[in-house]
């Protein structure tokens, strides 16, 4: 049994030398900007950009071979970006993570990005200005008068820890509803991610903040702007 465990553990020591290895030589700059893109999903310029925006917010490195920020922000952009398991991702030549670490990462890395860029980014009110842009929008293409956005509910799978009945899908799955409304420019406007996979669209839209917003603009005068959907 010593001999067995001491394989092991050889094992378990190989792999985070090899894991180590890759994170020491990771370099964004090694690829070309489409490259870039097709693994990240992002530009160059707008990674960086992320970057020093949720840096602050992440778990500095103590120990020279810890994560970096860099590694962890390449790593849930792949898994947000590609899908697949959280094991695949690690085992990425951008990453160099274990599995239980690339959770962790990606956990830490979207908590900083809800907290520091999806206030500043994702405003549901609109400027006179951009109310007038956007109604002009519909109505030279669709026909459609005073729209100021459209919004629409999308499936997003996920497990479920209590009340599965919530999350339970009309297609048999466990999954979020959640619903999010874009302007003419197709900018992300509002997200809710509150509601399982049972709930109705039009029961999202109903509890919504953004409804109560509309609703108060129309009580105070404002009949000519409307959210479209389907």
């Amino acid at each position: 049994m010593d001999s067995v465990a001491l394989w092991m553990d050889e094992e378990i020591n190989e792999e985070r030398n090899a894991r180590r290895a890759i994170r020491d030589h990771f370099n964004i700059d090694e690829l070309s900007e489409r490259s870039f893109i097709k693994n990240f999903r992002l530009s160059k310029d707008a990674f960086s950009y992320v970057l020093r925006s949720i840096e602050h917010e992440l778990h500095a490195p103590i120990r020279s071979t810890a994560v970096t920020p860099t590694v962890k922000l390449a790593a849930t952009l792949t898994f947000l970006g590609q899908g697949g398991y959280q094991h695949q991702i690690g085992q990425d030549r951008f990453a160099g993570l274990a599995q239980s670490t690339t959770s962790k990462c990606i956990t830490e890395v979207v908590n900083a990005i809800e907290k520091t860029l999806c206030p500043r980014h994702i405003k549901f009110e609109m400027t006179v200005q951009e109310k007038r842009e956007s109604k002009n929008h519909f109505y030279s293409k669709f026909g459609l008068p005073g729209i100021i956005g459209a919004v629409d509910g999308t499936h997003i799978l996920t497990i479920w820890i209590k009340d599965e009945h919530l999350f339970f899908n009309r297609k048999l799955k466990h999954s979020i509803n959640a619903m999010a409304i874009c302007d003419h420019k197709m900018y992300i406007r509002a997200v809710n991610g509150v509601y399982g996979g049972a709930a109705h669209d039009s029961h999202v839209w109903s509890l919504s903040n953004e409804r109560q917003h509309m609703k108060a603009q129309y009580q105070n005068g404002d009949k000519s702007s409307w959210i479209i959907g389907r």
